[in-house]
């Protein structure tokens, strides 16, 4: 259940959110593809980026296990996963924010 929710409210929005901003970027290199081919790209895409979602919440669960969390990962593997964690989350953020204010 908490998967599904953390999916449904996480996951969605930020493979969303990462096909926009590669579509931004790599509009000049695929514009010469048909519209079903380059569809297809970013389905694959988004399902990829599902697939990599359900595994990092596999590797979070792991790092960050409800039982026994003291002494049971090394600090510094935590400490540099919730670094680059809240640097995504707050790109994320700081781009919703601005596309909804402009």
């Amino acid at each position: 259940m908490t998967f599904t929710l953390a999916n449904w409210l996480v996951g969605f929005p930020a493979a969303f959110w990462i096909i926009y901003r590669v579509d931004s970027i790599t509009q000049r290199f695929v514009a010469g593809l048909p519209t079903a081919l380059r569809g297809g790209i970013y389905i694959y895409l988004f399902l990829t980026l599902l697939l990599i979602f359900r595994v990092l919440i596999y590797i979070l669960r792991w790092l960050f296990p409800i039982i026994e969390l003291e002494g049971s990962r090394s600090k510094a593997v935590r400490t540099s996963v919730s670094v680059v964690l809240l640097g995504l989350l707050t790109t994320l953020i700081y781009d919703v924010v601005k596309a909804a204010i402009w």
